[in-house]
């Protein structure tokens, strides 16, 4: 981008004979004192309150209710000898998906306490989430 401006002579003779004190040609002198005077521009790094929010979003993320009656219904009939083949795949399919899923919640969990500075415990005391729980 090019702004063409109109300064005083005595400015420019300023500017050139700070600019090469600096060991720099006028133009990037410039703009590195601009660089120093204009506020900037907006971040496009997520704010804490952000990142916060998008880890407590993914904690909160649950195993659908049917998968879980599936799961629940897949057991009872292991427990009870009446599992098919098929059923037992199904089932250790669905024992993956929740495995996978408690780990990535964990993940999240231990990156919002070092967010937040506290501890795992305390963060989890806090959401009201028990080591172990399904929920």
């Amino acid at each position: 981008m090019s702004i063409t401006i109109q300064i005083p002579p005595d400015l420019e003779e300023r500017l050139r004979e700070s600019a090469a004190e600096a060991g720099m040609d006028i133009d990037q002198y410039v703009i590195e004192i601009l660089k120093g005077k204009v506020k900037p521009g907006p971040s496009k790094e997520l704010t804490l309150q952000e990142k916060e929010r998008s880890l407590l979003q993914k904690i909160n993320l649950g195993i659908p209710v049917a998968t879980w009656k599936r799961y629940n219904y897949l057991k009872s009939l292991r427990d009870k000898e009446q599992l098919d083949p098929e059923e037992h795949a199904e089932l250790i399919r669905i024992s993956d998906q929740i495995e996978e899923a408690n780990a990535e919640r964990m993940r999240n969990l231990v990156e919002l306490s070092k967010l937040k500075q506290i501890s795992l415990k305390e963060l989890m005391d806090s959401l009201g989430i028990k080591a172990g729980s399904n929920a």
